[in-house]
């Protein structure tokens, strides 16, 4: 007996499938709104426009640059001076290099969007570190034109609680001449250390990026200087300066677009060695390989940087506006396709949840009304009413009674 009231009805629905049921339905109406949500930001994104307003600043900016291009094309000679941070005029270290002049294609030359924008080639002067060189060709910066740097130069990193983010090492200064118009550089590090965040235990990358974990969560790397590049113009009484992309900040003359600012160095990131602890300073002597390194000038009306400006550093222009057009209709087809089968049932079962509740009222005042009745709860009106029909039906039945008594 006991074992037949427990037996379970093969048929009847179980809960953990009924569950797994009810969540795929959610996750489906939640996709179905997500893809709905898509297509509406697409058909945002197609009034705006966007695209032609970036490709017609950028078409605009390679029409100008045949004219604009003719002086920094006729430049003669740009050569590149270093001196050690404080050196004398005279000093036998400070060495000297030619750029070379080299043609440079468009950036969106072998991408999608190559058929669709004008092409353009723009000039560049440019020279490389090579190792195990002493020529002095143009565009080559001999073995011996950068001193040997260590990172020992950085000294001891903040190991404790400090909000210091970049220590540097050994400076480089760097003069540019064009044309027999010298351009000094701001002072740059050749190594430094830099700090991050990181978060401590199984989500600690530090190690895999190099650096080292200190105190407060900040992860330490060291890095080498990879190159520099600047942009240069020519001003009103034609000579040569360094060109700032935003007026009134000095240090954007770079031509790496990075989060609207201008960098003009790039640095790579030197792995730290295997027996590096938590608590030990980068004293040790490790040599900072400056092979690779490259040294690039550019015009500033180049369309190169019109592209990184309008791209935001990208050089991926947005979609056109019938492109978000057809997107957006995908995206609303997608999103009805997942959700109309959750919206349904979830505007079923609302309805019928609120008929029930209506009939559930109706039963409730209906079963009130029949104990207000049967416990003659009544208006004053209908308590009359009862009281006149049973004073006539009393009288009714005492006139039946008299006259039986008469009738032999």
């Amino acid at each position: 007996a006991n074992s037949a009231a427990c037996r379970v009805d093969p048929g009847a629905p179980r809960f953990d499938k009924m569950f797994g049921l009810v969540a795929a339905r959610a996750a489906l109406g939640l996709v179905g709104i997500g893809c709905c949500i898509g297509g509406i930001v697409s058909f945002v994104l197609a009034s705006q426009g966007n695209r032609s307003k970036e490709v017609e600043e950028y078409t605009c900016a390679v029409e100008a640059w045949p004219q604009r291009a003719k002086a920094f094309n006729g430049i003669s000679a740009m050569v590149l001076k270093y001196a050690p941070t404080g050196a004398a005029a005279n000093d036998p270290s400070i060495k000297q290099a030619r750029l070379a002049k080299t043609p440079q294609p468009d950036p969106f030359r072998g991408t999608v969007e190559e058929g669709s924008l004008p092409s353009f080639e723009s000039t560049i002067f440019i020279a490389r570190h090579a190792t195990n060189s002493s020529a002095s060709a143009d565009g080559i910066l001999a073995e011996d034109f950068l001193p040997v740097v260590n990172f020992s130069s950085i000294g001891p990193v903040p190991l404790g609680l400090t909000t210091e983010t970049e220590v540097w090492g050994a400076n480089a200064t760097f003069t540019l001449r064009i044309d027999g118009d010298d351009i000094v550089l701001d002072d740059m590090p050749f190594v430094k250390a830099v700090a991050h965040w990181e978060p401590g235990g199984l989500y600690d990358r530090c190690r895999d990026r190099g650096g080292a974990h200190t105190a407060g969560g900040k992860c330490w790397t060291f890095q080498k200087l990879a190159s520099l590049c600047v942009q240069v113009e020519k001003d009103d009484s034609g000579v040569w300066k360094l060109a700032h992309r935003v007026p009134g900040q000095n240090e954007t003359y770079g031509c790496t677009f990075s989060r609207g600012e201008w960098k003009a160095t790039d640095y790579e990131t030197e792995p730290l060695p295997s027996d590096f602890g938590e608590d030990t300073n980068y004293t040790n002597n490790n040599v900072a390989n400056l092979a690779g390194l490259s040294i690039m000038v550019r015009s500033k009306h180049d369309p190169y940087f019109t592209a990184l400006s309008v791209t935001e550093g990208s050089l991926k222009l947005p979609w056109s506006s019938s492109e978000n057009i057809v997107l957006g209709i995908v995206m609303f087809v997608m999103g009805v396709g997942f959700g109309a089968q959750p919206w349904y049932l979830c505007w079923r079962w609302c309805t019928k949840g609120s008929k029930e509740r209506r009939e559930f009222r109706r039963r409730r005042n209906q079963l009130a009304d029949n104990r207000c009745i049967g416990s003659e709860i009544l208006s004053p009106s209908s308590r009359a009413a009862r009281q006149g029909a049973a004073e006539t039906i009393g009288m009714k039945a005492a006139h039946g009674h008299s006259s039986e008594e008469g009738n032999p």
